[in-house]
């Protein structure tokens, strides 16, 4: 029931992209280092046994926003004055910033949270893009509100992405307009950063302690010379971006003369400045700057992790180029690895942590003058052993000590779900050991998420924060590259009527040491939400919320049903449809007095879902009950395609008195499924 769409016109878009998105690894010029010496390979943990796993349950993963594509930051700060994390994230492929409000609501909180776009491209048409990288949350005009800066990017292929490389700023309302689009004002260019280089990282930070928020900025190289987007570019310029920061003006009455700001490099030269991190390292007062350097466009002679010396508010080096001290250069590093700082062991200093696809790079704080570090690889477990790119530090389990929080990217479209795409290291008090940590699964891989050549799922960046106000932390994050569209996944951002359900802004519960829900029988009646499953054994389902026709009441204060929903690439041959042995789903432990039980689903079947692929190819489930016979949920739906249904099991399925477990499997990718309902009643319809 799989309909096949038009192959020759992806392979044309995916040839484009790929090349603008995977990049090219050609010659840069060479980081600067004022100081430092070449280092060599990690010094211990390289033959060590792999770190543990924990056989616990991966965590509810709840939709915040899914409506773009290309989600590409993730700024936080509390916008409204409510006292919870509110996130900005500019869409890289639909060109906008939007803002998702944390909903302040226990029940809410996990469903899709309110959104308001505060920017996008005026007029919003072809050759207009600006190809937004990355955004970020400050005061910068010292007024009180909240307000956003952005790094936007260079690019050949401006018709997907868009191209206008330099940093943007947007003026923020008080408290209480940040729901109307209209109330935030467009700040324009800051001149200085115009064409220079290609911007892809901003950050809000108060870089020279005078009180003020500066933007600091990280990129790569605007086109042409050898850079990323294509070597033989002739638009692009050859400049690079380096790491640096603008300074905020004195005078607050000069703060929106954008031409007032100054850009100070940190780092000219870098061939790549992005997920950089603050930590005052040397514990002389100041904010000191750690940045692992890699991208897709940096020699791999050149990759490396550094940190960068503060030379002081009051020092008059503030201005110029920072002393760089390379820790570990290896071409190891894939494309745009991350940096997290913390007391790893305890014992007053900080420590530094990154990843490369086999191993955890650790670098141990030796607390002497000079400052210096011992570099440590911990081997990893299969289960996190693939492309990797987000990491921080935080107490997840609330032992007193620092856990890792990482996540992984695509390989060639796929991340199997036999890797654990999110995933925690608890700390063991030992951290630079691999018996000093063990693996907790937060969410399996999905296996392939597009039918786009060089997309999938791709985790960009985390925030760690108690989302729910339950005392333990939760991780948010932004995964770039997992959407479906009805009308080409690689439809230009100004399509008439552009739809798209992406997974991209969302949030991990934290669920270490709660039970797992089970479904107990009541009057003859078991009744499940579908987006509450006892056990996750791989993201073959995504829990959505809106879904389909339900982003329609999702602005209008009624709040649509969550769901799960059949959201991967999977693209078996013949028919279209999975076999049921073929993913393992989701499960749900119910507790049955026996008998005979009818089953009923409320099934929701997309018209369309992708350019190929809706209604009747998207209207269907398999359900095993203890590992029996797959019963077929829906098929065939002839009605109530883009609204919810009820479909019934024609056979009564025999349940003996006890702990039952119920299985549900994707058959066509799109169907959504929030309830399951078994009843003793053969005359019982739901409603």
């Amino acid at each position: 029931m799989h309909r096949r769409g038009q192959p020759w016109t992806i392979a044309v878009v995916a040839l484009i992209l790929v090349a603008a998105c995977t990049g090219n690894e050609q010659s840069a010029p060479a980081p600067s280092e004022t100081t430092g010496t070449q280092p060599g390979p990690p010094a211990t943990g390289r033959d060590a046994e792999p770190i543990t796993v924990i056989n616990t349950d991966p965590w509810p993963m709840h939709p915040i926003d899914g409506r773009y594509r290309g989600a590409n930051a993730l700024g936080a700060a509390d916008v409204n004055g409510d006292g919870h994390r509110d996130y900005v994230t500019n869409y890289e492929f639909d060109q906008r910033w939007v803002l998702a409000l944390h909903p302040d609501d226990e029940r809410d909180v996990r469903r899709s949270w309110p959104t308001v776009e505060i920017w996008k491209p005026d007029p919003f048409e072809s050759g207009n893009g600006k190809n937004p990288e990355s955004t970020t949350l400050g005061d910068f005009d010292g007024d009180g509100n909240v307000d956003a800066a952005g790094a936007h990017g260079f690019s050949d292929i401006a018709a997907f992405e868009g191209s206008a490389p330099g940093v943007h700023l947007v003026w923020g309302p008080p408290a209480d307009q940040v729901s109307d689009p209209g109330a935030w004002v467009d700040g324009g260019w800051v001149p200085d950063t115009v064409d220079v280089g290609h911007p892809h990282w901003v950050f809000a930070h108060d870089v020279n302690g005078d009180g003020l928020t500066d933007v600091t900025v990280g990129g790569r190289q605007h086109g042409g010379g050898g850079g990323y987007e294509n070597p033989d570019s002739p638009n692009g310029n050859g400049t690079f971006t380096g790491l640096g920061w603008l300074e905020a003006p004195v005078d607050e009455a000069a703060r929106r003369d954008l031409s007032a700001w100054t850009f100070h490099h940190i780092d000219a030269d870098a061939p790549s400045g992005h997920g950089f991190v603050f930590a005052d390292l040397d514990g002389d007062g100041d904010d000191d700057i750690v940045d692992a350097n890699a991208d897709f466009d940096t020699p791999e002679e050149a990759e490396d992790v550094a940190w960068y010396e503060n030379p002081g508010a009051v020092s008059a080096g503030l201005e110029g180029e920072w002393r760089r001290t390379v820790l570990l250069r290896s071409d190891q590093f894939y494309a745009k690895p991350s940096v997290a700082v913390g007391d790893l062991d305890a014992d007053g200093d900080l420590d530094i942590v990154s990843q490369t696809d086999r191993e955890l790079v650790l670098f141990r704080n030796r607390g002497e003058e000079p400052l210096a570090f011992d570099t440590v690889a911990v081997a990893k477990p299969e289960e996190i052993a693939w492309r990797s790119r987000p990491i921080r530090l935080a107490d997840f389990d609330r032992d007193g000590d620092l856990d890792m929080v990482g996540m992984l990217i695509h390989d060639a479209n796929d991340l199997p779900s036999t890797k654990a795409s999110a995933f925690l290291l608890l700390n063991q008090g030992d951290p630079f050991t691999n018996d000093g940590w063990q693996l907790v699964p937060v969410k399996w891989g999905p296996g392939p998420t597009m039918a786009l050549p060089g997309f999938g799922e791709k985790w960009d960046q985390v925030d760690v924060t108690d989302v729910d106000g339950d005392g333990d932390l939760d991780v948010v994050a932004n995964c770039e590259e997992w959407w479906a569209s009805p009308q080409f996944e690689a439809a230009p951002f100004f399509t008439p009527d552009l739809t798209v359900s992406s997974v991209a802004v969302v949030w991990f519960e934290n669920t270490l040491g709660e039970q797992s829900p089970t479904y107990r029988e009541t009057d003859g009646l078991i009744e499940i939400e579908a987006e509450r499953p006892s056990v996750i054994h791989d993201s073959s389902w995504v829990e959505r919320a809106p879904v389909g026709a339900d982003r329609a009441s999702a602005g209008s204060g009624v709040q649509p049903p969550s769901a799960l929903q059949a959201h991967n690439g999977l693209r078996p041959p013949g028919d279209g449809t999975l076999a049921a042995s073929e993913t393992t789903g989701v499960s749900f432990a119910i507790e049955s007095n026996g008998g005979d039980h009818i089953v009923w689903a409320r099934i929701f079947a997309p018209a369309a879902f992708t350019s190929d692929l809706g209604g009747k190819s998207a209207d269907s489930a398999w359900l095993l009950i203890d590992d029996g016979e797959p019963l077929l949920l829906g098929d065939a739906v002839t009605e109530g395609v883009d609204t919810w249904t009820w479909v019934r099991v024609t056979e009564p399925q025999s349940l003996e008195p006890g702990q039952h477990t119920l299985a549900l499997r994707p058959r066509e990718r799109g169907t959504a499924i929030d309830k399951l309902i078994l009843t003793t009643d053969p005359t019982y319809r739901p409603r």
